[in-house]
């Protein structure tokens, strides 16, 4: 009987010795992993418009300035009425400025908004004249006619619009009237982004 009893306690010391390790770890904490490859986070490249400016003149009599790390180039046309179309691009940022001289017949720049249907627009001075600057289908389109001419600067800002904005003002805050003559005898068409010096020069008051 006694052998009974020691036996059935040592089973009931078993199964409570079994309990107490099931229930510790049961309970346990659970320490989730440690990735040590954390993921960097993103750096979004900005990029300013440069404060060395370049001169462009063209043959038709206009001349601005221009920053470096933009470059220019005169693209074709076959039409008379076109006396210069030129572009402004830059190989690290995305979007462009072109600017058209080419004859019209309107009488003033509110006739050409008009064509076109601009509602909203701005009076800017570029030269010695009153132009119209209006936005548009991410563009900004500035206009203005002098002596049957007119002139479009539109600026295409792609998803840069800080930057080609402000390359857009410095060339219709520089931009001025030359000689045809005194142009053609010093013209840039800027494809290798050199500096030029250009001499000779008469202004148009």
């Amino acid at each position: 009987m006694f052998k009974k009893i020691i036996i059935i306690l040592s089973l009931l010391m078993v199964v409570i010795v079994a309990i107490a390790i099931f229930t510790s770890h049961s309970q346990e904490k659970i320490i989730p992993p440690i990735f040590k490859n954390k993921a960097k986070p993103t750096s979004i490249k900005t990029t300013t418009v440069s404060k060395t400016l370049k001169d462009y003149i063209d043959p038709s009599g206009f001349k601005f300035k221009y920053p470096t790390g933009i470059f220019t180039k005169e693209l074709e046309f076959q039409s008379a009425s076109v006396y210069s179309w030129i572009e402004l691009t830059s190989p690290a940022i995305a979007g462009s400025i072109t600017i058209k001289a080419e004859d019209t017949k309107l009488n003033s720049v509110a006739d050409y908004l008009k064509n076109k249907s601009v509602v909203n627009s701005k009076t800017v001075k570029i030269a010695d004249l009153q132009g119209k600057a209006y936005e548009g289908k991410n563009q900004l389109v500035t206009a203005f006619i002098d002596q049957g001419v007119l002139f479009t600067i539109i600026t295409d800002f792609q998803k840069n619009k800080d930057y080609w904005m402000s390359a857009n003002q410095g060339i219709v805050g520089s931009f001025k009237f030359v000689l045809p003559e005194s142009a053609s005898q010093s013209t840039t068409s800027d494809t290798s982004g050199g500096d030029v010096i250009f001499e000779g020069e008469e202004t148009i008051e």
